[in-house]
């Protein structure tokens, strides 16, 4: 059916000519791994978008399972995938949509916990498989690493291959790292010195650096008196005294 205006490709897919028998439709393609997503109305009434699997002939509603960091897809599970050993299929409500999903069998795992399911998925990298879905902590796992329980004594549950995972790429560090080191050490130095300052003032204490610069509070500039003629020297007082000159006529 016709695009309506305004709709927006979801994430991970770009637009593309899908070929369907003998008819070439408009339809989306998955940027990683081989999956084909059409915008239909199916059996049930529902228009929206839905996944084409043509391998395996099956089309089902696209629903993206969103976790904190990571984004999946629910897949359909093909007929010729065997489930794990130990599961039994259970029903999973998410975002009001009833997917089929898989616990594990009570009578195997009587402490297993009700809320963790086995769903069938894509990661954003393509990489299609069973995962462990939490659904009380909206987790997704890659199966069988966590939240299952392990088996009681005395039962033997078969070997399964577990979905290739490729690790996200590492974030770099090094150059926050270089500019918190860079901080850290500005602000040693800076508080050093800060320091030494007020070690050297409380030393020295409150003086006067040039006590004839003027400005001390009672200096006129004048080291003696106007009037001061200083000290007398006694040898001048034994001297004779000059008489005193009389004017002649």
């Amino acid at each position: 059916m016709d695009l309506p205006l305004g709709f927006i490709v979801p994430e991970g897919f770009y637009r593309t000519l899908v070929t369907i028998g003998d008819q070439t439709v408009v339809g989306f393609e998955s940027k990683h791994g081989e999956l084909i997503m059409l915008y239909l109305t199916d059996e049930k009434g529902y228009t929206g978008y839905h996944i084409y699997d043509e391998t395996n002939q099956l089309v089902y509603p696209y629903l993206p399972m969103t976790v904190p960091v990571s984004s999946y897809i629910w897949m359909q599970k093909p007929d010729d995938t065997a489930v794990p050993a130990g599961f039994i299929e259970k029903n999973l409500i998410y975002n009001n949509e009833d997917l089929t999903a898989w616990q594990q069998d009570p009578a195997l795992y009587p402490d297993a916990d009700r809320d963790v399911y086995l769903v069938y998925l894509m990661d954003q990298l393509g990489n299609v498989g069973f995962y462990v879905y939490n659904d009380a902590f909206n987790r997704i796992n890659p199966y069988p690493l966590t939240d299952l329980a392990t088996p009681d004594a005395g039962v033997v549950t078969e070997p399964t291959d577990s979905p290739v995972t490729t690790p996200e790429q590492p974030v770099d560090r090094l150059p926050w790292m270089l500019i918190a080191i860079i901080l850290a050490v500005l602000s040693i130095v800076l508080i050093g010195l800060v320091i030494w300052l007020v070690v050297r003032a409380r030393r020295q204490g409150p003086h006067d650096d040039d006590p004839y610069d003027g400005d001390d509070d009672h200096f006129d500039g004048f080291d003696q008196g106007p009037d001061d003629q200083g000290p007398s020297d006694p040898l001048l007082d034994q001297l004779p005294k000059i008489p005193p000159v009389k004017r002649v006529d």
